[in-house]
C-alpha cells in the first residue's frame, strides 16, 4: 500500500487528473486483496471493516471517473483487477452490504475520495504486509526450546492451561510465550499457529527423508 499511496500524493499534488483518478480506484483494490487476506488469516472482523472501506471507495473512484472521462478499465489489467476486487468485495460483505457501501460512495466529494483513498487503512496495510514477511521468513530455530516446546503442545489441541501443566509454568507464563511466538512468527491465533508448525514438521521430514538440511534448523523438538 506504501509505494501506490505516496504516488498518489504525488499525483495530487501535480493535479494530475488521470493518475489520481486511476490509483485511487487502485487503492481500493489493494484494500480488497488486504480484506482477502485477513479472512484468510482468521481476522474476519478486520475483513469487513476493511472490505467496508474498500467497497465506498470504489464507488467513490467510478464516480470521478465518470465525471472526468478517465476509462480505468478500457485497459485489460484494470478491468481484470476491478473485477477481482469486486468479486472478493461481495464475498466478504453480501450482496446487500457490499450495495449499501458501494452507494456510500457514490455521494462523496471527489476531493474527500482521494483523501480516503491516501489515509484508510494504512495501518492494517502495513501491519499485515509486515505479518506475511515474518510469516514468509520464520523458521522453527527462531524459536527457543521452551518456546518450540509450548508451540507443540498447543498444536497437539492442549489448552494454556493443560501446556502450563506440561512445561512446569503458569498459565500466564505460557500467554506471554504464546504472544511472542506468534508474533515472531507472523500468525495471528492457534489456528494459524498450528497450520505453521505443521508445515514446519512435513518440512523437517522432507529434509530429513532426503538427507538434507535446512539453513539453520534444526528438528522440531518434541
Amino acid at each position: 500500500m506504501v509505494p501506490r499511496r505516496s504516488g498518489q500524493e504525488t499525483q495530487i499534488e501535480l493535479r494530475e487528473r488521470w493518475g489520481s483518478t486511476w490509483s485511487s480506484e487502485a487503492c481500493s483494490w489493494a484494500l480488497a486483496a488486504i480484506a482477502g487476506r485477513l479472512e484468510a488469516g482468521n481476522s474476519e472482523s478486520g475483513a469487513r471493516q476493511v472490505a467496508e472501506a474498500a467497497a465506498i471507495l470504489m464507488r467513490g473512484a467510478l464516480a470521478i471517473q465518470r465525471n472526468t472521462h478517465v476509462n480505468v478499465v478500457g485497459l485489460v489489467p484494470f478491468r481484470r483487477e476491478r473485477d477481482r476486487a469486486h468479486a472478493t468485495l461481495e464475498r466478504l460483505l453480501g450482496p446487500q452490504c457490499f450495495r449499501e457501501c458501494f452507494d456510500k460512495g457514490a455521494a462523496i466529494p471527489a476531493a474527500e475520495v482521494l483523501h480516503f483513498a491516501l489515509t484508510t487503512h494504512i495501518v492494517e496495510g502495513d501491519t499485515l504486509r509486515q505479518r506475511e514477511e515474518c510469516y514468509a521468513n520464520a523458521t522453527w530455530s527462531t524459536l527457543t526450546q521452551r518456546q518450540q516446546e509450548i508451540a507443540d503442545l498447543v498444536s497437539q489441541g492442549l489448552t494454556n492451561q493443560q501446556v502450563a501443566g506440561r512445561v512446569h509454568t503458569s498459565r500466564g507464563g505460557v500467554e506471554q510465550q504464546l504472544t511472542i511466538i506468534c508474533r515472531t512468527q507472523g500468525v495471528t491465533d492457534r489456528t494459524a499457529l498450528t497450520a505453521w508448525i505443521k508445515r514446519v514438521h512435513a518440512d523437517t521430514s522432507e529434509l530429513a527423508n532426503t538427507g538434507a538440511t535446512g539453513p539453520g534448523e534444526r528438528s522440531p523438538s518434541r
